[in-house]
């Protein structure tokens, strides 16, 4: 990956954290700034639970399915991949769809839906 990319997902990493913090997950950072370990994990953020969130800044779709394979997370952890596609701003997230029924079944649960 040449710099020019790697500046642009480390500047997605920065956006989805600052995302992230406005929602009130006031301790997120970037795992490069607060764990080598997590970001060997292939997970971006820290201080998101109960979210693994890796985020990738591609023109072309990445392999989701081997992203989130590579997520190396907790077991109460549900993985989300955010993808940005460069130049049309395009933003998309992706995650497993036993976690996405999880998360509707809370929501019909507590009356949200």
């Amino acid at each position: 990956m040449g710099n020019t990319s790697r500046r642009k997902g480390h500047d997605y990493e920065r956006q989805i954290r600052k995302e992230f913090m406005e929602l009130g997950y006031e301790e997120c950072q970037t795992s490069r700034y607060a764990s080598k370990l997590t970001d060997d994990k292939g997970i971006d953020l820290v201080g998101t639970d109960p979210w693994a969130v890796q985020c990738k800044c591609y023109a072309k779709s990445p392999n989701y399915k081997k992203v989130l394979a590579d997520m190396q997370t907790e077991s109460t952890q549900m993985k989300l991949l955010f993808h940005k596609v460069p130049k049309v701003n395009d933003e998309y997230v992706i995650m497993e769809k036993k976690d996405f029924m999880e998360i509707l079944q809370a929501l019909r649960v507590n009356e949200i839906f």
